[in-house]
């Protein structure tokens, strides 16, 4: 949609004034690593991030509370940091609302990102929403963050949601064009505001389209990228567009892989992101992947795995999101929806995810990689919440097993959730005591588990003389 001038010159002012006062580095010092891997905040954060506010400028910290954090403010105040035009643009664009002299921020929340800034859905984890079409999540970090520093001429992002990687990609060197194929009309809106706002719209062209159905016969991309829609969804319960994709979790991935010869420039990439399901060897994708190749072995195939955690951990961190967006649902209906989703999961085998998994495509390779598939599993090598790995015990319903580096193998129920928290990535009983026992304010549930968790290792002949500092 064109915008008027007086629109695309208060989203400028907006701009300039975000950069001006360092609202994208005020956000990296405020969350740390956690930048980097999704923009969802958990409302436990709220006391870590008030500490880290309290440090900055009332500038920076005006922002951060208003723009990322939500917080309502007094209208001078938001008109104080980006101008008086640039909250009128804001409020008719539907972003902000305001109610004589206050602003609030109850359907959108500004999130920047390497530089750019993005409008979406506000988030924050454990929230009820009633809508969530305007995605941002750590999936569209890991996919913007895999486009090539030189992509081509033309980039079709299918899936765009907000449109992080389309005004990521149209940042690139050599890029001339860039279309976002987007099924959801919000979504458009707003990834055409977040175009403008980062001063790309004349690059990015967003579509409302079906998978490719928007695209004119022989329109072809150099550079294709997707983050469907993956999560398995059982027969009796209807998912949101956004994410859910058939039974196993693979329905549009299939459609996708179908029709993607005709639209991918000969020689083109393509590189898509998506959560992968399946037992301990791997995914189902793998045999999509393989039936593509067989048909068009031209190609070259890299599935990378970055790690690996067990359906109910995952179900409990990342698809429960998912259900807590269902509109009007109360927790009762939320509990029936979850069992529902976890029983489906065990029918089909569904034992591990596959959070994060990237594959890419090429049609210009040597030959020793044409119709091959390589599956890359790097579990040990992604961020420190990925390991250790969970095995699933099949035969004890809700029991799990912890398997160390250096061979102990630590018993633990699914409703130990304090102690799964702490092991925060530890992957020897040594690093383990290490990382619960250091600052000394380890949860008492934590340290009660702990002690059996000893007993348990000692008796078996593995705990050594880890167990010496623990009292």
């Amino acid at each position: 949609m064109p915008y008027s001038e007086t629109t695309i010159t208060a989203l400028d002012a907006l701009r300039r004034a975000l950069v001006s006062n360092h609202f994208d580095g005020m956000h990296q010092a405020l969350r740390g690593a956690a930048y980097f891997e999704s923009p969802m905040i958990r409302p436990k954060d709220g006391r870590t991030y008030g500490a880290g506010l309290d440090r900055m400028s009332p500038t920076a910290q005006a922002l951060l509370r208003t723009f990322y954090l939500g917080e309502a403010a007094e209208a001078e105040e938001i008109a104080a940091l980006i101008g008086e035009e640039a909250l009128a643009a804001l409020v008719s664009l539907g972003l902000v609302a305001r109610e004589a002299n206050r602003v609030s921020f109850e359907a959108f929340r500004l999130v920047p990102y390497q530089g750019q800034f993005f409008w979406v859905n506000r988030f924050l984890g454990g929230e009820k929403r009633d809508d969530f079409a305007v995605y941002l999540g750590p999936d569209s970090y890991a996919l913007a963050q895999r486009i090539p520093a030189c992509p081509g001429k033309s980039v079709l992002d299918v899936c765009s949601g907000s449109g992080v990687q389309a005004i990521t990609a149209a940042a690139r060197m050599g890029v001339e064009t860039v279309v976002g194929l987007e099924l959801l009309p919000e979504a458009i809106r707003v990834a055409e505001i977040n175009a403008a706002l980062n001063g790309v719209a004349a690059r990015v062209q967003f579509r409302r389209s079906d998978l490719f159905a928007a695209l004119a016969p022989g329109e072809t991309f150099d550079l294709i990228l997707c983050n469907p829609p993956f999560v398995p969804c059982p027969p009796d319960l209807a998912l949101p567009e956004y994410s859910g994709s058939g039974p196993t979790g693979t329905d549009f991935m299939a459609r996708f892989l179908t029709e993607l010869p005709r639209v991918l420039a000969r020689p083109g990439r393509v590189r898509l992101v998506f959560d992968g399901y399946g037992d301990q060897a791997g995914t189902g994708v793998d045999e999509l992947v393989r039936r593509f190749l067989k048909e068009n072995p031209e190609f070259g195939a890299a599935l990378y795995l970055p790690c690996r955690t067990l359906v109910t951990d995952s179900f409990l961190a990342r698809l429960g999101l998912t259900i807590l967006m269902y509109s009007g649902l109360g927790d009762a209906e939320m509990q029936r929806v979850g069992e529902s989703v976890y029983r489906h999961f065990l029918r089909l085998g569904f034992t591990h995810t596959y959070p994060n998994a990237l594959l890419e495509l090429d049609s210009d390779v040597a030959p020793p990689r044409r119709g091959r598939l390589e599956v890359i599993r790097a579990f040990s090598a992604w961020h420190p919440g990925s390991v250790p790995e969970w095995c699933y015990r099949p035969d004890v319903a809700q029991r799990f097993e912890l398997h160390l580096a250096d061979g102990a193998v630590v018993p633990v129920l699914q409703s130990d959730a304090p102690f799964l928290r702490s092991i925060n990535g530890q992957t020897t009983v040594e690093s383990l005591l290490r990382s619960i026992t250091a600052d000394g304010r380890a949860d008492i549930d934590v340290l009660e588990h702990l002690v059996s968790l000893c007993a348990q290792l000692e008796e078996h002949g593995a705990m050594r003389h880890a167990a010496a500092g623990v009292s």
